[in-house]
């Protein structure tokens, strides 16, 4: 079995970085696992903070993006906006 420790790091760009926090934000959002624990929880503060987040490199980045990066990071703020003020009008109890 190959040692984690010897694996090479991948290259980080600005797409991966964004990749991960719009990971992170379905693991607070409990849609998916954590990959640590196997487990979902919701933690609606942090999927906030998360979009909220995203929502600052997609105004300041503005004009700096390559395409794709700016294809994929409107989709993900207005997808993950959604989605939290789904489970926020969710947790209030409105449908």
């Amino acid at each position: 079995m190959p040692d984690p420790a010897d694996a090479q790091p991948r290259t980080m760009t600005f797409l991966t970085f964004l990749r991960g926090l719009a990971n992170e934000a379905l693991i607070q959002f409990g849609s998916i696992p954590h990959p640590l624990t196997g487990e979902r929880s919701v933690n609606l503060p942090y999927a906030a903070a998360t979009v909220e987040i995203l929502g600052i490199l997609l105004d300041k980045s503005e004009g700096r993006r390559t395409p794709e990066e700016d294809e994929y990071l409107r989709t993900v703020v207005k997808s993950l906006g959604e989605r939290l003020a789904k489970a926020r009008a969710e947790s209030a109890g409105t449908p």
